[in-house]
């Protein structure tokens, strides 16, 4: 009599790898490997946990920009007294919708959401070109992995600023080294203090992660991995920098007799 042969049933694969998010903090260079390596869409657990955190960190901050919408003192149009009661009536509610919950919590949650997911599609297409023109032959998927996971560490980040911010009761005003950005009204200094906003020990924790996890796959060479990381964050600070840049420099602009046509 024949044993009849046990067929393996191909098992479909996981979406959710919560078990690796301690292991990469603690010991990448144990866990980086399995994920360079994997063929399989892997991003989506790290990225997931980045946007409940940032979504989270917007809820926290969301009584503090409500009550800095409505403490802010803005100043009277000229000639505000001639105008009709319809187009002063138009010019206090525009007032009061900048502390409504479309600007303190839409458009705030928007952008942190933004920032997770365009963050890490645009530093994953320049980190693949990069190592594309230094003759990697890694697959855009196998970045998409792996710059994702780098990214935990802002997880930390997010942890660490909505801690900060139920103690202290304040808005975060001067993240990463913002403070050192050189005084000035230009654009220059715009953009400069946008960029240092960014950079902390954080952002240097997700470049090392980001060197080893090339290092374990498809390896460049030392040289060649820190160059393409660097060109990559230099390049991703930069184009993160244009929404606030231009934010900034439009919310200082004077309107003068608005609403009229």
């Amino acid at each position: 009599m024949q044993t009849p042969i046990a067929h393996s049933v191909p098992q479909p694969p996981r979406r959710w790898h919560f078990e690796l998010v301690w292991p990469v903090l603690r010991h990448p260079r144990r866990s980086l490997p399995a994920i360079a390596s994997n063929a399989q869409a892997l991003w989506l657990t790290p990225l997931v946990l980045l946007s409940a955190l940032a979504i989270v960190q917007v809820l926290v901050a969301l009584p503090m920009r409500q009550a800095a919408a409505a403490s802010t003192m803005v100043d009277l149009p000229p000639d505000f007294q001639y105008l009709t009661p319809d187009q002063q009536a138009q010019f206090q509610s525009s007032l009061s919708a900048s502390g409504g919950p479309m600007f303190t919590l839409v458009f705030p949650g928007l952008a942190a959401l933004g920032r997770v997911w365009l963050g890490w599609l645009i530093v994953a297409a320049i980190l693949h070109l990069a190592l594309t023109l230094f003759g990697g032959r890694a697959t855009m998927g196998s970045i998409l992995n792996r710059v994702a996971w780098a990214g935990l560490p802002l997880a930390a980040q997010s942890v660490i600023r909505i801690g900060a911010l139920v103690i202290t009761q304040r808005l975060i005003v001067s993240p990463g080294l913002a403070g050192f950005a050189p005084a000035g009204d230009g654009w220059a200094a715009a953009l400069a203090a946008q960029i240092l906003a960014q950079i902390d020990v954080f952002m240097i924790w997700v470049v090392v992660l980001l060197v080893l996890s090339l290092r374990v796959q498809d390896d460049p060479g030392a040289s060649k991995a820190w160059t393409a990381v660097l060109v990559t964050l230099v390049l991703a600070l930069i184009l993160g920098s244009l929404p606030g840049l231009l934010a900034s420099r439009l919310g200082a602009l004077t309107i003068v007799r608005p609403f009229l046509f």
